[in-house]
This record gives structure tokens, C-alpha cells and sequence, in this order.
């Protein structure tokens, strides 16, 4: 008999939540919101396929009530626009741009003067995540231009996920309308891909963590759409960190889509969890060459190494004797044994966000672990503090692709909570060395067992663990930290480790 495993997705969302920095969020709350300014150019010359998320506004389609009642009378899918626009923060991507701290943002990373007004909502770097990227004619052509931007205050609307929408909005309301049949969806997404009038097949979980890593970890520049690179110098600025963990972030979304069919396996969350690990990886891997081919071709102007890339707290952290940081560590960023070769202290650690529990899940299924090879020659490359462009992205893009086959497995592929405990019981073999590896193991296990009241004042008490705190000062207000300043690996491990003598041995 098989168990639900990482039951109830709303337990991450409460994971999530417990786990995000106070990044002042640029939510508007009560702040007034100008009226969108005109953008030059908006007629669509090079892509009238784009309509708008009016387009499926209407009450008798996507703007129904969003009630019990209209639910239970016509469905979920009769008020997706208004679940949207009510209660999706993609509704308000664009309008947040409007706000003092977007304004800040920009104001710090352009250097500008204190007294300057600067248009966040008018910058492609923000409109490259923060609206619908319509490609346009100059972009198609290499020149970043606001050209096709009719529709950048909807935000990142029904077309930024689902596609260009004249080719099908007319054909999807018929009753002889598959909602995953080839002839009428797709496995791709992109401007080149939207030409053939077909929908993007989101209800395909592969494909849909293909959307969202594309805004949430970054991509770059393709099909005439802007690159999607928020970078170091966005994070200086002020711009939170992109910490994407997908089966997170889709708990916190509202639905707008009936998710019965989802939920009707009983691996439905793990199912989630293990394709968002290797599409998440794959991601960083594609960005991380792109980045490499542009310090390739023009190294004077290029940012090389991509510090955002790598563990923040390598760097932010304290210098006292007694720190974790001053032990000898192994090339994956653990303290080293006997059997470890150790690495120079200062070296950089890549990918400590996206790599820890695509490990794990590898190691445990099988699908994948021979492409760990080729992640651990980036992951070597990138520890050199002055890595060879051609060399990363030669390397990068071989563990992309190493990527593709480990997640066409996890897509395919079925999770009993056995498979969740044993990897859960196999990480004690690499205890977190920092702060991203354990924020990745809490988030599973939160998610593995927050519903079994033994787990609940450990899981509590992890937490504290990797909260970001103040330090308190002894005349005047505490010093406000965005890092776990505080935060000690061997603590953490010894609590998780309480928390696995919980679990069944296998």
C-alpha cells in the first residue's frame, strides 16, 4: 500500500513563509498606483498574436465569481481570471514598479543622483520578469527596445505562462477543445514557439516548471525576447534573491485551474518537488553558459564570474577565528575528513541553492546521477575565483543537457513516501555546510512530515534555526541583517538528525 507523500501543499507555503527574509516587500498595500503611462510604439507590428489578459476577462469565460457557488455551478476554470487579478501576485508585477522601492532599486544600480525619478516600469531589465515579454521587431533584431510593450500593465498575465492567444482563444472554447492533445497544446515555450497557434500544455509538470524557472532563476536572451538575468548588482541595489523552489511557490499560488486531476495521485507533491529539482538545476546551468559565452565574447564589459551565482554568505559573513568558515572544507563546501581532499579556504561554492537536494533526489532514483559527473566539473571550474569563460560554458552546457534526461525521468517517474524517507535518512552522510543546503533539506522534510504531530515542535525549533535575525545593540536600535549571520551548520544538523530518529528505518 502506497502513502501520500509531501501531503498537503499547504504546509510549504507556511515552510515558504517561515523562511523569507523581511525584504521590505514591494507588495503596494496602501501605496497609490499612478495610471500606466503610454509606452512609444505600441502598436504590435511584429506580434499582433499577443491580446491581453482582457481577452479572457469576460464573465461568461475566465472573470466569473469567485465563489463556492459559481464553482460548484460552472467550475474552477469560470473564474481563473478573477482568482487572478484578486489574489495572484503576478497581477501586480507590473504595477509594483511604480513603487519607492522599485524606484530605489533602479536609483542604486544606475548610480543615480538622489533627487532623480527613474521609470522602473519603462526598463527593460524590470519588464523582462515584472510583465508579459512580448517580443518585439527591434528585439528580434538584438536591440533592446519598448516596442510591442502594449500590454506590460497587465503584468505577467495569462499570456506570459499560456502563450500568445489569437491562434487559439476562439478554437479553446469549443466543446471539441483537448486540454492536452497535441493538435491543440504544446510542449515548448517561447516567441518562436507561440507562432503555431497552439496553447502551452501547463497541466504537463515539466513543462510548467519550464515557465516558471525562466522569470524565477533566469534565462537568457532567445526567440527576440529580453534575457531574464537578475544579477549581483540587482541584489546590491536592493532586489531580494532569487531562492526559487518550485513545489514552494506553487503552494502559495492561488488556483486558478481545477487541480483535482493533479491531486489525484498520491505522489502528487513529490511528484512536483522532484521535477522542480532538475528543472531548477538545469536552469542555473543554461544561465550560468549564457553568462560564460558573453565573458567569452566580450570580456572587458562583461561581470565574470556571476557572483549571484554562488553562495552569499562565502563572503557575507563573520570574520572570527571561531566561525565555521575557518574550517578546511571539500570541494562541494563540507568540512573535510580524512577521506575528503580539502579546498583553499575563500574559494567559492556554485550553485549551493540549486545542487544539494537535485543530489539527493539522483542519488535515490537513479535517473540522473550520471549527469552529477558533469555538474561536479562546473561546480570544480567555478571554484577557481577567476574561471575561463569557455571552459564554463562548455562545461555548463554539457550539464544542461546531462540535466534534460534526469528530468524527462522525474516526469515520468513515481515517488512512495519510502523513496521520500530514504532520502531524507541518506543526508545525514552530508550534512548541510551552510545556509542554502539547509534551507533545501527543512523544506523537504517540512513538507515530508508536517502533517505527523511528533514532527511539529522539531520542525518549530528548526526553524528558529534558520531565521534571519537582529542584532541587538546595546545603545540604539537593533542592526537589521538580510543574512543568517548567526546561523551554525553543526547546530542545524544535530536538530535534523533528531528529527530523522523519527522517521522508519529503511
Amino acid at each position: 500500500m502506497t502513502h501520500r507523500v509531501l501531503a498537503g501543499s499547504a504546509f510549504m507555503a507556511v515552510a515558504t513563509a517561515a523562511l523569507m527574509v523581511d525584504w521590505r516587500s514591494l507588495s503596494l498595500g496602501q501605496e497609490q498606483v499612478p495610471a500606466p503611462v503610454p509606452l512609444p510604439n505600441t502598436a504590435l507590428t511584429a506580434n499582433d498574436r499577443y491580446l491581453g489578459v482582457g481577452s479572457c476577462a469576460s464573465p461568461a469565460c475566465h472573470g466569473g465569481s469567485d465563489s463556492a457557488e459559481n464553482e460548484k455551478q460552472r467550475g474552477k476554470w469560470n473564474s481563473a481570471y478573477t482568482v487572478w487579478v484578486q489574489r495572484d501576485r503576478h497581477a501586480k508585477a507590473f504595477a509594483v514598479l511604480y513603487s519607492a522601492e522599485s524606484k530605489k532599486i533602479l536609483r542604486n544600480l544606475d548610480h543615480l543622483e538622489l533627487g532623480a525619478d527613474p521609470a522602473p516600469h519603462r526598463d527593460e531589465r524590470c519588464l523582462a520578469c515584472h510583465s508579459a515579454s512580448v517580443p518585439n521587431q527591434s528585439a528580434v533584431h538584438g536591440n533592446a527596445s519598448l516596442e510591442g510593450r502594449a500590454f506590460a500593465a497587465d503584468g505577467v498575465g495569462c499570456e506570459a505562462c499560456h502563450g500568445a492567444a489569437r491562434g487559439w482563444l476562439a478554437e479553446h472554447t469549443a466543446r471539441t477543445w483537448s486540454k492536452t492533445d497535441a493538435a491543440t497544446h504544446r510542449d515548448t515555450h517561447g516567441s518562436s514557439a507561440d507562432a503555431d497557434g497552439r496553447m502551452v500544455n501547463t497541466r504537463d509538470m515539466t513543462v510548467r516548471a519550464g515557465v516558471c524557472v525562466d522569470c524565477h532563476v533566469g534565462s537568457p536572451r532567445a526567440d527576440g525576447l529580453p534575457g531574464r538575468n537578475m544579477d549581483h548588482d540587482m541584489i546590491a541595489a536592493g532586489h531580494p534573491r532569487l531562492t526559487f523552489e518550485m513545489s514552494a511557490f506553487l503552494a502559495n499560488m492561488p488556483r486558478h485551474w481545477d487541480d483535482r486531476g493533479e491531486k489525484s495521485r498520491e505522489d502528487y507533491a513529490a511528484h512536483v518537488w522532484a521535477v522542480g529539482q532538475f528543472a531548477t538545476t538545469q536552469a542555473a546551468l543554461r544561465l550560468l553558459a549564457a553568462r560564460a559565452k558573453a565573458a567569452e565574447m566580450s570580456p572587458e564589459t562583461a561581470r565574470w564570474p556571476e557572483l549571484s551565482e554562488y553562495d552569499c554568505y562565502t563572503c557575507h559573513h563573520r570574520l572570527s577565528l571561531d566561525s565555521y568558515r575557518q574550517k578546511a572544507l571539500d570541494g562541494a563546501g563540507h568540512k573535510a575528513g580524512k577521506d575528503k581532499g580539502s579546498r583553499k579556504l575563500g574559494r567559492f561554492v556554485w550553485g549551493t541553492w540549486y545542487l544539494p537536494m537535485t543530489r539527493l533526489l539522483a542519488a535515490e532514483r537513479g535517473a540522473g546521477a550520471s549527469g552529477l559527473a558533469s555538474v561536479d566539473r562546473v561546480v570544480k571550474l567555478m571554484e577557481d575565483p577567476n574561471p575561463r569563460p569557455s571552459d564554463v560554458r562548455a562545461a555548463a552546457a554539457a550539464a544542461a543537457q546531462a540535466m534534460q534526461k534526469a528530468l524527462e525521468g522525474a516526469s515520468k517517474d513515481h515517488y512512495q513516501r519510502d523513496c521520500v524517507d530514504r532520502m531524507l535518512l541518506a543526508a545525514v552522510n552530508r550534512p548541510a555546510a551552510n545556509w542554502d543546503e539547509a534551507c533545501g533539506e527543512y523544506l523537504l522534510f517540512r513538507a515530508a512530515c508536517a502533517k505527523d504531530p511528533r514532527f511539529t515542535e522539531p520542525l518549530a525549533a528548526l526553524r528558529e534555526l534558520l531565521q534571519f535575525r537582529d542584532k541587538p545593540q546595546a545603545n540604539g536600535p537593533p542592526i537589521q541583517y538580510n543574512s543568517p549571520f548567526d546561523f551554525v551548520p553543526a547546530a542545524f544538523n544535530n536538530k535534523i538528525n533528531e528529527l530523522r530518529g523519527l522517521l522508519p528505518r529503511q
